[in-house]
């Protein structure tokens, strides 16, 4: 495959994860990256760990701290539930990263992923990135913005920060969208509810996935809302999954696709990641042949012939 340097650049966490015991590599700017190089692009990545040189060795191009150390979370499942525990914490601030590397005048990007794992960057320092950067599409997942830390690691949904981050969220121009598990929006914000959550100055698409289940969109531009069922009969491990989503659709959307078609092609890669634990978890083409298995039911609203 021939890889070509797009400008996609990902902000995220690098983790060693402790899953049945053993120790793998994973976070968001593996996970993202990964989905990327899929693709046929060479990404640009800000990470708090350079050990992701040695996994892409040149694949992509890797913007870290050279003595930084990996986020370590611990992931079980109890009682069908994913629970995770902090074990070892953040040590790199992403933000100082990105003003030292690309926010500047010169740099552009076609699409923009931020996923924060462990509170690497705060919803504060979310504002002042989106004001600086310069993108066709920003995807942020919520995830790192919205998790709370017991004193025992852990982690649980804390719905303060997530009202702290959608009431003064703004895309500053830029077409963005925020996306996370159902589970860490509020019971009040969930499916068709979100559009009552959002700011009235918010232009942009909110996503909730579902591990498995239907996959809800508003569009608050479009004032459209609508559900996909995924791929029928998917099993396997989930960890990973919500991270290549947002990098696949963040991919479409900056090469100009529709909305529908976008979030049809990440849904699908969402779930082959799920039925084949080791990547190459996809291909672009199965991508555009596989997207017919998804199906799309159209909700409601609309204030254009846009979804």
């Amino acid at each position: 495959m021939v890889v070509r340097e797009d400008n996609y650049l990902v902000v995220g966490g690098t983790s060693s994860d402790i899953i049945n015991g053993e120790k793998r590599l994973g976070g968001s700017a593996y996970y993202a990256s990964l989905a990327l190089i899929h693709l046929g692009v060479k990404p640009i990545i800000i990470t708090n760990s350079p050990i992701l040189n040695k996994v892409f060795k040149g694949s992509a191009r890797i913007l870290s701290p050279p003595d930084g150390t990996e986020i370590t979370y611990e992931i079980r499942e109890n009682s069908g539930r994913r629970e995770l525990k902090l074990v070892v914490s953040p040590t790199t601030n992403l933000l100082r990263l990105l003003k030292k590397s690309v926010l500047n005048n010169s740099f552009r990007a076609k699409g923009v992923i931020i996923s924060p794992i462990a509170h690497e960057l705060g919803v504060r320092n979310l504002r002042k990135l989106m004001n600086y950067l310069k993108a066709i599409i920003v995807g942020i997942d919520i995830q790192g913005f919205v998790r709370g830390f017991k004193s025992s690691g852990f982690v649980d949904i804390n719905y303060e920060r997530f009202y702290d981050l959608i009431n003064s969220f703004n895309c500053y121009g830029k077409k963005c969208f925020l996306k996370g598990d159902i589970n860490e929006f509020p019971p009040s914000c969930r499916e068709a509810s979100i559009k009552n959550c959002v700011n009235e100055g918010f232009e942009g698409i909110i996503i909730q996935t579902n591990a498995g289940y239907s996959l809800h969109v508003y569009n608050s531009v479009s004032g459209k809302f609508f559900t996909l069922r995924p791929l029928p009969g998917i099993t396997g491990e989930e960890v990973g999954t919500g991270d290549v989503f947002t990098a696949v659709l963040t991919y479409f959307l900056g090469k100009g696709e529709n909305l529908i078609q976008a979030v049809t092609k990440a849904s699908v890669a969402g779930g082959l990641k799920v039925a084949r634990p080791n990547p190459p978890w996809f291909t672009p083409n199965e991508l555009e042949v596989m997207m017919r298995k998804v199906k799309v039911i159209r909700g409601w609203g609309g204030r254009s012939g846009k979804a």
